[in-house]
Formats: C-alpha cells, structure tokens, sequence
C-alpha cells in the first residue's frame, strides 16, 4: 500500500519566480508581451543574478525532495483552475509571472526537482474541460506512479476529452 500525501499550494511554492525571469525566448513578430517584457529586461540580468537564482531554485529542490522520506506518492491537483482561454494570462507584464505560477502550483516545484510526475484527467469541469490530479513520485520512481496511475485510470475510468480520429 502507498503512503500518499497531500499538500496545499503555499507548500508548494518553490522559488521559481527569479528563475522563471531568466528564461528568454528569441524575438520573433509573434511573441507574447510575457517574452517581449522578458527579452526587454535581459540586459538588466547579469551572471550572478542568474547564478543566484540556479541557488535558490537548488536548494528549495533539495528541501522539496527531502519530504519522500516519509511518502511513496503525493496526490495534487493538477492545476488551480481549469485552463483558460488562450491568452487570458500573461497579459500584464508585471503580474504574468505571478498568474501563470498561481495557476502552475502544483506542477512547477517537480519541474524544478526533476521528479516524475503524471496528471491523469479524471473529471471535467462544467464547461467540458478535464479536471486533472496529478501524482508524484520518489526521484527515480516512475514504476509507482505509472502503475497507481493506471490503477485509477481502470477504476475511475476518465471522460473521453477528445474524440480520436481516425
């Protein structure tokens, strides 16, 4: 049997605001006013920022994982709301990081400790968009989380999102 645990957002958080700021994406007529305000603030950005926030986001991995001493698999949701319509966030420069990590809480800490993960969409919201959960392993554990994974995808037995063609 799993220990599973579960953990609000505030938890969650994992130091990426600083990090998030350093990634740039190239210029091109079609990018977001997110890229364009992060393309803009790169030359404020030197190698020790950048060397301080690869610190942070380290450490605050390190305290992350240091919690699967104690569980197999912890259990989120996968998101804190459904997806939004295309470009509903981001589109303040000065609080489009916030929103997009607000909505990312669950995800983004484990893109930061490299462990595996799987969302798994077993609900649908009111407007037909699937509700995910999302489950997380021990570093190098995907054969838990796969196998609780299709466990749950057997029994609950998650709405068709989309019809296959073909």
């Amino acid at each position: 049997s799993f220990m599973v645990g579960t953990w609000g957002r505030s938890e969650l958080r994992c130091g990426l605001e600083m990090a998030s700021a350093l990634i740039f994406p190239s210029r091109s007529s079609g990018v977001s006013t997110l890229a364009n305000g992060a393309c803009e603030a790169a030359p404020m950005s030197t190698a020790v920022d950048y060397l301080r926030a690869l610190t942070e986001l380290h450490q605050q991995a390190r305290k992350l994982i240091a919690a699967w001493d104690r569980i197999d698999v912890l259990l989120t949701p996968t998101l804190t709301y459904p997806a939004p319509k295309i470009g509903e966030l981001g589109q303040d420069v000065n609080t489009a990081s916030a929103e997009f990590l607000d909505w990312l809480s669950f995800t983004h800490p484990f893109n930061c400790t490299g462990q595996p993960a799987i969302s798994l969409p077993l609900a649908t919201s009111t407007a037909g968009l699937p509700i995910g959960i999302q489950l997380v392993g021990r570093p190098r554990d995907e054969y838990s989380i796969l196998s609780l994974g299709a466990q749950l995808e057997a029994a609950v037995r998650p709405p068709a999102a989309v019809a296959s063609s073909g």
